[in-house]
């Protein structure tokens, strides 16, 4: 057991991994921008590390050798196939394939019928592995053509993640092959011992990559909202201009307006300051004054520049006397 420490420490990593990617789908989605399809690499996560935790005789060594894990750790490894699957056809924008179909209809398939061989005594899981293991070279042929593909005829950013995505997978199958070595070499009674270490790497990095595109979204996403900002404020005095003034009076409930009142103020001798003393002076005399209404208007409403020296205010519940008194 002592042995098996580090094995162990990574089967719980997967497991926790797992639950937070499905947690974080679950309740932060919307506003980490998540794409819902992550929380299939969660799914795969957990089924992994329950998979890999009886690899380790870790159940074992924790409540002996009880049927409900042999059953449960059998179960995890017909399950892996399909989360992963999904992921996988949704990375690689592959949502409409046929072919991706075909493998987790079977998946669904052969975990249904195993299962209730399983339960009518028929066949036990262990000796019906052969077909899930079938399911795993076609789907991992049918990835590596995807690769192939989409590294020759996809975009530049396509090419990118997806050259990125082949190195991990060669990686996990690097690890694969020295597990079998020391499996048939020496005998080793933990099969997945390097796989292991490659698939929570794998897992690791897929993860990367999904929240790297949400951040790449949450910026494209606050520069879009910003440039919106920007087209509603006027450059110069930075209140609101005549679009978002036009915005405001077209929201304005029809069976609502006498709750609102406009204030018109068209600023004097504008001309005159700017013949007299220069555009910059002119521009300083509307800032003032576009300050000078907003300190005493703000509060009851917005103020917007509708023209060069024109400014308006849409005020909510305001009378003429209280107008008139923040007029005085």
């Amino acid at each position: 057991f002592k042995s098996s420490a580090l094995s162990i420490g990574l089967c719980f990593v997967m497991l926790l991994m797992g639950l937070a990617i499905v947690v974080v789908l679950l309740f932060f989605r919307k506003k980490l921008h998540l794409t819902k399809y992550i929380i299939w690499l969660g799914l795969f996560s957990i089924m992994l590390s329950l998979w890999s935790g009886y690899e380790t005789q870790l159940f074992t060594a924790l409540w002996g050798r009880n049927q409900f894990f042999t059953y449960l750790t059998f179960i995890s490894l017909k399950l892996i196939f399909l989360p992963i699957m999904i992921f996988i056809r949704y990375l690689y924008n592959t949502s409409d394939n046929r072919v991706m179909d075909i493998l987790c209809g079977l998946s669904v398939a052969d975990f249904t019928v195993t299962t209730v061989l399983q339960v009518l005594g028929i066949a036990d899981y262990r000796e019906t592995l052969l077909p899930s293991h079938i399911l795993y070279v076609l789907g991992a042929s049918w990835v590596i053509y995807l690769t192939v593909k989409l590294l020759v005829r996809g975009t530049k950013e396509e090419r990118k993640k997806i050259a990125f995505h082949a190195g991990c997978l060669l990686f996990v199958a690097f690890t694969v092959v020295a597990d079998a070595f020391r499996f048939y070499l020496f005998a080793s009674f933990d099969s997945a011992r390097f796989a292991r270490v490659g698939l929570l790497v794998y897992i690791i990095v897929l993860a990367y990559l999904v929240v790297r595109d949400s951040i790449a979204l949450i910026d494209v996403g606050r520069r879009a909202s910003d440039i919106q900002a920007d087209a509603r404020k006027d450059g110069l005095t930075d209140v609101d201009n005549r679009k978002a003034f036009e915005e405001e009076l077209d929201g304005i409930d029809e069976t609502l307006l006498e709750q609102y009142a406009l204030i018109m103020f068209d600023l004097n001798n504008l001309k005159n300051v700017n013949d007299l003393f220069g555009h910059n002076m002119g521009d300083l005399y509307i800032i003032t004054m576009s300050r000078l209404i907003q300190e005493i208007y703000c509060t009851y409403g917005t103020v917007y520049r509708i023209g060069g020296d024109e400014f308006c205010v849409v005020a909510k519940n305001i009378d003429r006397a209280l107008f008139e008194d923040l007029s005085a």
